[in-house]
């Protein structure tokens, strides 16, 4: 009779756990305990709702959508007529321009432009920068809207890193840095030199 009482006992408290983590079929019923995930996100638009889904990891079949607001700022960039460029995009920065939105017959909305990583605007002469411990040294074409930008480069010369240092090869592909004389609880900067045998490597300080 007594093991009988304990194993009711059991069962009405299994059955109290799987009550309150199981959900029932109503997502927003209260007293549940729905984990739920954001499976799609349609941002609103100037002439439609945004819908948010989220289906519950504990049961699929457990679905919530939710609406936001339209939002009359948010034009489709490919529904624009009429489009004028104020800025035209570059290899770094996005452009930007106006023209009519046809979903809401607005006529005057703006509308950003992508970079263009081909939009290089160059330098007519070639610069010439010498090596030193943290550049490395070249002579080339240079973007002018991005110094980091280089075409016709020659005379490569990778920077030399700083005086002094010490690789520890932990296995094959890792090293070890550190500058000879300092702690390695010392705040200090020091620059990696790109040669062949740490090129592919990887570093850890």
């Amino acid at each position: 009779m007594k093991n009988g009482k304990l194993c009711i006992g059991f069962i009405a408290a299994l059955a109290l756990v799987l009550a309150y983590v199981a959900c029932d079929n109503n997502p927003s019923g209260e007293g549940h305990n729905h984990d739920w995930v954001l499976v799609e996100d349609t941002r609103a638009t100037c002439v439609s709702e945004g819908i948010n889904k989220y289906v519950c990891s504990l049961d699929s079949s457990h679905i919530d959508i939710r609406y936001t607001d339209i939002n009359p700022d948010n034009h489709n960039p490919d529904h624009i007529s009429n489009k004028n460029i104020s800025y035209p995009a570059t290899c770094s920065t996005a452009g930007s321009g106006y023209g009519k939105c046809e979903d809401c017959n607005t006529p005057s909305v703006s509308f950003t432009i992508p970079i263009n990583p081909t939009a290089h605007e160059w330098y007519d002469e070639q610069r010439t920068v010498e090596v030193s411990s943290w550049q490395n040294g070249y002579t080339a074409t240079v973007c002018i809207n991005n110094s980091e930008h280089l075409k016709n480069v020659s005379n490569l010369q990778w920077a030399l890193g700083s005086d002094n240092l010490e690789y520890e090869l932990i296995n094959g592909n890792e090293y070890r840095v550190k500058l000879k004389g300092y702690q390695y609880n010392s705040y200090i900067y020091i620059y990696l030199p790109i040669i062949e045998r740490v090129r592919e490597a990887r570093i850890i300080l």
